[in-house]
């Protein structure tokens, strides 16, 4: 699944009206885009210009088609090629509203106005002159910045919205409705955010739903140190959709070796960045069931650090590589043959 969103829509208000049942009070409850809170941040309108210092971040935010709106970005990012936002609307407010430089802004603004943009540093190593150059309305950062950091932003009246790098499927989707939530307003996040995570978890619910009983039990070692992808971890909340972790139990990828010892799995998975040889010659390893039967397989390991709606995709091509005769491709709906009434 590779649904994106629309989300260059036009805000809209909701106003409902209730009629008291004397018919002498009228109650209105109005529903309005913004402002939003995002992760204790509030966003009073919204953005034209974002940046951010996550590469995880900036791909949501691209996978979201939100590129046209990105105008820094951390060191070493390359944006993707996607065609520009629509025109500025003669009647909307003028391109960055909040210091208005007029040498940038167009006296026709139905044109659309050529921003600087570029690399503006790390979350550890913000670089706060092209921060200051690029002017972003909004950063986005998987961690928090210093006091002082925030100071420099706060003088300038940049936001800075922190959202966690997920480390489960249920935190990914929570993060693509953080950012709807700050880029689009509180509608798009409850209509069409709210779908497209609902899509998201269907597919993830299907391909589970046809995984062979009982799951297969599987290890996954990130490193021969080794590294093991413990219940706490975004690869294995990925995995697990598949098979059974018997390192489930454990914490921050640690497994001692005397744990190791009493663990059998069906699997072993392994990143692709090791060599096999080093693993079932391993003493960790060696003994083990899923060695004996040659059951040692490795997954590219940036399968398991997919952080957009592809995920679904990484899930699948796990699923295929541990249960090949299985097709895991949800079928499309049937069309009704069933006549239409005159």
């Amino acid at each position: 699944m590779k649904k994106i969103i629309t989300l260059m829509m036009a805000i809209v208000i909701v106003a409902t009206v209730f009629i008291g049942c004397d018919g002498s009070n009228e109650i209105e409850n109005i529903v309005t885009p913004y402002p939003v809170t995002v992760n204790n941040v509030t966003v009073e309108k919204q953005p034209r210009a974002v940046a951010s210092l996550s590469p995880v971040l900036t791909n949501i935010l691209t996978d979201l088609e939100y590129t046209g709106k990105i105008v820094g970005y951390s060191d070493g990012e390359v944006l993707p090629e996607l065609p520009p936002p629509p025109p500025v609307e003669p009647e909307e407010e003028k391109f960055r509203w909040f210091w208005e430089k007029e040498e940038v802004v167009p006296d026709d603004l139905g044109l659309e106005v050529d921003l600087p943009k570029g690399e503006i540093g790390t979350a550890m190593n913000p670089n706060f002159e092209k921060i200051g150059e690029f002017l972003p309305e909004i950063i986005f950062s998987t961690q928090p910045i210093t006091k002082a950091q925030m100071e420099k932003l706060d003088a300038v009246n940049i936001k800075l919205i922190v959202i966690p790098t997920a480390k489960s499927i249920e935190e990914l989707k929570n993060n693509y409705l953080a950012i709807i939530k700050a880029m689009s307003g509180q509608l798009v996040v409850d209509d069409t955010g709210a779908t497209l995570v609902a899509e998201m978890q269907s597919e993830i619910d299907y391909i589970a739903s046809v995984v062979p009983q009982p799951k297969r039990s599987y290890l996954y070692v990130e490193s021969i140190d080794p590294m093991i992808a413990t219940g706490d971890t975004y690869e294995a909340s990925l995995i697990s959709v598949v098979a059974t972790n018997l390192a489930e139990g454990f914490l921050t990828y640690t497994v001692t070796p005397e744990e190791l010892a009493t663990l059998d799995p069906d699997v072993i998975l392994y990143s692709s960045e090791l060599e096999k040889e080093n693993i079932i010659q391993s003493e960790l390893f060696k003994t083990k069931k899923a060695v004996a039967e040659d059951s040692v397989i490795a997954i590219d390991k940036t399968l398991l650090l997919n952080h957009t709606q592809s995920v679904v995709d990484s899930i699948r091509t796990i699923a295929e590589m541990l249960y090949p005769e299985v097709d895991f491709v949800k079928p499309e709906p049937v069309a009704s043959s069933e006549p239409v009434a005159e």
